[in-house]
């Protein structure tokens, strides 16, 4: 666990950062090598995506963008430039992380102005991909070559917007505060920026580009030729389940804006989780509506959204009620439904959890599509590592299927495209093992002005190829809304 957090009480960044400087050279205080220095303030909100505008778009630096659906309490995070970074590329990625970590997180001395605005936890922010290996499909030029199988960082910088107001948190080297002048400038001007930017203020939820579907007719039925092939696999007792994923490809006139599509996604998926990783410029963003798993009370509670089975909405009212009390009662999505929910509470008990028998069965409604969803939680007297926990459950039958080893390895053989990281567990984690991960889908990968869309859709018994097909159309439409008109 990382040291006390030390209170100066400072009136500014640049006031903490020379105050945490003194106390260093002034004081017999034993200060480890790494050194976080966070300002919090109260003030109205900031949007995260017109920070972004301001800053990041001049800026060269990887970023983590993360920013919760509207009736949740987690802080809006933008994270940029990287002071620690992990790697881990093999079967046991997670365990590697988590023990390298450990190591990190002992050796921080963490300086804060304000014990009543309480600063964030220090953090590594990440992701993996959907498979713990390269497969097949992936290439020496892949377009996910800078997502490693799992990736996450210390930011140097983070910007953290909560009900009370901002913080800002900058990680730097025992050296660098006592020799780097520049941290002062660069602190200085950081706040400057904040603190002209409009309260409220947001980039226009309107997307200016104007895009073009780099695909043909032909890309459509080699993909329903694959849904018909998993429906035969399930007929034939391979496996029960099979979420079957395609890409497609896009082109814009211009760049693409991430702050601009952030905004649109915010607009029309307010109970969705928007995220956005950047890494050399390679940008890999999404709404979704489904979490993985969130750990907190220091590892003794876990929460997971079991999300599976789905209807298109209309809109027309009427129809739409119609169409949610049919989700309900449809046979083949409450199957695809009950595969999810059986899996994660068997390995919440598997993890030494006792489940929540309240988990009543709703729909969830999206901008274009309804889903079955129940809130699935267990508690322990034994806490859990959130990677251990991120380790069995992914992938859930929410994006693979059941049974897990006979769907994926299906999927391995049969897919034609690189999954990456769509699909993958997205998120945090800090030293007490706490944290939260969402299933990065509803996504995209995004380069200058191309980008590539992700859709899945679950196969079972009872499964029809052109449903399943119009049903990945429904869920593009998150993305492609969002990133311009289409021409």
């Amino acid at each position: 666990m990382n040291k006390e957090i030390i209170f100066l009480n400072n009136k500014s960044l640049t006031d903490l950062l020379s105050a945490a400087k003194n106390s260093l050279q002034n004081s017999a205080l034993t200060c480890t090598e790494s050194i976080r220095v966070t300002f919090s303030y109260s003030a109205k909100p900031i949007q995260a995506e017109t920070v972004l505008d301001h800053v990041l778009n001049k800026l060269d630096d990887d970023y983590f963008l993360y920013i919760p659906a509207e009736n949740e309490s987690n802080n809006t995070v933008l994270a940029w430039g990287t002071f620690y970074l992990l790697e881990a590329e093999s079967q046991n990625r997670f365990k590697e992380i988590k023990e390298r970590s450990a190591q990190f997180f002992t050796n921080v001395t963490s300086f804060a102005n304000s014990q009543s605005l309480q600063p964030p936890s220090l953090k590594f922010y990440g992701g993996a991909s959907f498979y713990d290996s390269p497969q097949k499909n992936d290439t020496a030029d892949s377009k996910w070559k800078n997502f490693k199988s799992s990736r996450f960082f210390i930011p140097r910088w983070e910007i953290a917007s909560a009900a009370y107001g901002l913080s800002i948190s900058l990680c730097i080297t025992k050296e660098e505060l006592k020799n780097n002048t520049s941290l002062f400038i660069e602190a200085d001007r950081l706040e400057s920026i904040l603190k002209n930017i409009p309260s409220g203020s947001s980039s226009p939820a309107t997307v200016s580009n104007t895009i073009y579907p780099n695909a043909d007719k032909k890309d459509d039925d080699k993909f329903k030729l694959l849904l018909k092939k998993a429906i035969n696999a399930i007929n034939d007792g391979i496996f029960n389940k099979a979420v079957v994923a395609r890409q497609k490809e896009i082109s814009g006139q211009k760049p693409f804006s991430i702050s601009e599509i952030i905004s649109s996604l915010k607009k029309d998926y307010k109970d969705s989780v928007k995220f956005a990783f950047s890494i050399n410029s390679l940008i890999f963003t999404g709404a979704t509506p489904e979490h993985l798993l969130t750990v907190s009370d220091k590892g003794k509670i876990i929460t997971s959204d079991a999300l599976a089975g789905s209807y298109p909405k209309s809109d027309n009212l009427t129809i739409n009620d119609l169409t949610q009390n049919s989700l309900l009662n449809s046979y083949k999505n409450r199957r695809e439904f009950e595969y999810v929910l059986h899996s994660i509470t068997a390995n919440f008990e598997k993890m030494g959890f006792s489940v929540n028998d309240n988990m009543p069965l709703k729909v969830k409604p999206l901008k274009n599509i309804y889903h079955l969803h129940s809130v699935v939680q267990g508690v322990s007297k034994n806490p859990i590592h959130i990677l251990d926990a991120v380790s069995l459950l992914h992938p859930t039958p929410a994006v693979c299927g059941t049974p897990k080893n006979e769907s994926q390895n299906w999927l391995i053989e049969n897919e034609d495209l690189e999954r990456g990281w769509y699909a993958g567990p997205v998120g945090w984690f800090n030293s007490l093992g706490e944290g939260e991960f969402v299933v990065a889908i509803r996504s995209a990968l995004i380069k200058n002005n191309f980008a590539t869309l992700f859709a899945g859709c679950g196969i079972v018994k009872g499964s029809d190829a052109e449903d399943e097909f119009l049903e990945t159309e429904t869920k593009l439409k998150t993305m492609l809304n969002a990133i311009g008109e289409l021409k």
